[in-house]
């Protein structure tokens, strides 16, 4: 567990007439009006100008224009025994507590055999700890969390599930009312919108999505420019019909695209265009893929060699042009899953999507254009993995290179005969070396769960600094898996606007040090399959004690800058205006 030796502390809110304040140890001089000085620690940030950390390296962007906003910085935390991350692994299962350990769902695979199954990991209460709801396809569960990593089934108090086949549930705050609400996806039912009332009470939103009945995957950015978040839903097959089990495909679901207006979600599917509908959808994700500063849709295909490949929409003021070809992104993939997180450090996301018996790991070129790097880079399955699901880009270790976490799990479906699909097929966990290339060391990490995986969420669950891990299997309950922590130094950073998407969905956060620059986008649904974690940003800093800035480029474009930040604390940054 972690310690902090010293506590939380906030910056100095700027006057409501100047734009600044004062702070103990700050200069004398007083501060521009897009200064922000912040408390105990004499920080400044400045968010009047973007400096190095404004730049996006090769992509040509210009500073971004300013805008005010606080940082408040946790406090230093310290891992009380680094040395325990060698000598007990690096990760370990979470007991949880009665409830979470002997009180989860079990579901037998042969009888029921739901296919999916979700988890979002969220402070849905308002108490700063994290709360688990699992998507159990009709027999949901929402487990509160308690001090000392402790869950507790509260379903039957806060939850109307009525029997919906839940295969994954977002987390937005779709009402913009300051709690975060949960998008449920329902394949083989229709969505439905449940409402917080902001102490992690749900009930059905009085005006209900229109959305499909076969839906696999809900993703939600901003489409048309406006600030606030809309919703495309991925139709996957409808099942009715079809025997599966025989290599069989069903009918074709339809995409969907949903306006917010107010909290109340309106159909605008007519603006898709037709290649968006005619795939087997099983993740989307909007992201700026070509780094003109609004966000684009890309769609993960299933069969694709028989229907429909990936397909990825250039978005421009809600108008959407089919880029795939030209972009290289529309290749054919029995497409599962989906992540993203700049790996070659151009400033543009790099995609990670998942597939039977192989990885696309595509990089971005500075033309624009994407290729895949997998092989080349020893991103790629060995042994009995073959069926990949969720996956994330994230850097377990700090050590400040991106590692990609990967699901693997039996699938109950024919395949041909040069697809392996084994029973017990190991999760994987590639570790990125420094020359770039990678390494499965789910093994010695603790991480080669062969269950019947799915997807899985990214948290940092106890606090101290280390990605954490809560995994959903279809033949057992969830897992938390906590990471020990170590000596490397780490920032995670959340953020807060007013109006409108307050967490911010689609902005960047960069982080300066060393003349490197690492990006991060608050990404929200728009990754893994069926899993989803809180909505901020991790960076691990290896041996960095202070970065030269923390700059955020928010959802319009405009950023906000902070200057000489210590390293190992959690960072909220709100901005003052919208």
């Amino acid at each position: 567990m972690a310690c902090s030796d010293k506590q939380p502390h906030e910056t100095a809110s700027p006057d409501s007439a100047t734009g600044v304040d004062s702070a103990p140890g700050a200069d004398d001089t007083a501060p521009g009006d897009d200064t922000v000085v912040t408390g105990e620690t004499g920080e400044t940030g400045e968010t009047g100008e973007t400096g190095g950390a404004g730049e996006t390296g090769e992509t040509g962007d210009t500073a971004a224009p300013t805008t005010p906003a606080t940082l408040d910085a946790g406090g230093r935390v310290t891992c009380a025994d680094p040395t325990a991350r060698t000598t007990e692994g690096p990760f370990y299962r979470a007991d949880g507590g009665t409830s979470w350990r002997e009180g989860q769902l079990r579901i037998e695979p042969g009888e029921d055999d739901p296919r999916d199954r979700g988890v979002t990991v969220a402070d849905f209460n308002g108490d700063d700890l994290l709360d688990i709801f699992l998507a159990n396809v009709g027999r949901d569960q929402l487990y509160i969390g308690y001090p000392g990593d402790i869950w507790i089934d509260e379903t039957s108090e806060r939850w109307i599930s009525e029997g919906r086949p839940t295969v994954s549930a977002p987390a937005v705050d779709i009402d913009d009312d300051g709690d975060l609400d949960l998008y449920t996806v329902n394949r083989g039912g229709e969505d439905a919108l449940m409402l917080n009332d902001g102490a992690g009470h749900f009930s059905p939103a009085p005006t209900q999505p229109t959305a499909g009945d076969s839906n696999a995957c809900a993703a939600f950015g901003d489409m048309d420019g406006d600030g606030d978040l809309d919703v495309f839903t991925g139709g996957h097959q409808i099942l009715a019909g079809a025997d599966v089990s025989e290599g069989e495909l069903g009918e074709i679901a339809s995409a969907g695209l949903h306006e917010n207006d107010g909290g109340v979600l309106i159909d605008r599917s007519e603006r898709l265009p037709e290649s968006a509908h005619d795939g087997y959808t099983f993740a989307a994700g909007w992201h700026d893929l070509d780094a003109d500063g609004d966000s684009d849709l890309y769609i993960v295909n299933d069969f694709g060699q028989r229907a429909r490949p990936n397909v990825m929409l250039r978005q421009e003021a809600g108008a959407f042009s089919d880029a795939s070809d030209e972009s290289g992104l529309g290749f054919a993939a029995r497409g599962m899953g989906l992540s993203a997180g700049d790996l070659n450090d151009d400033g543009r996301p790099d995609l990670l999507v998942t597939d039977w018996d192989t990885l696309w790991l595509m990089e971005s070129l500075p033309d624009g254009t994407f290729y895949n790097s997998a092989l080349s880079r020893g991103l790629a399955p060995v042994g009995d993995q073959h069926v990949a699901w969720g996956a994330e880009l994230v850097d377990v270790d700090n050590d400040g290179a991106l590692d990609a976490a990967v699901a693997y799990g039996f699938l109950n479906a024919e395949s041909s005969d040069d697809l392996g699909n084994a029973e017990a097929q190991p999760d994987a966990l590639f570790r990125q070396r420094e020359d770039g290339s990678f390494d499965d060391v789910a093994m010695s990490y603790g991480l080669a769960d062969d269950r019947l995986n799915r997807g899985f969420a990214v948290a940092d669950i106890n606090r101290d600094g280390w990605p954490d891990l809560v995994k959903v299997a279809l033949d057992g309950p969830a897992h938390v898996m906590l990471s020990r922590c170590g000596e490397a130094a780490w920032l995670w950073v959340d953020l807060e606007q007013p109006g409108a998407n307050r967490d911010a969905v689609g902005a960047r956060v960069e982080v300066a040090a060393g003349g490197r620059i690492w990006r991060r986008w608050i990404q929200g649904s728009n990754t893994n399959y069926g899993g989803m974690g809180p909505l901020e940003v991790h960076f691990g800093l290896g041996d960095i004690e202070r970065v030269d800035a923390v700059t955020v480029i928010w959802p319009d474009g405009e950023s906000s800058r902070f200057g000489d930040v210590e390293t190992r604390q959690r960072l909220r940054v709100t901005r003052l205006s919208n």
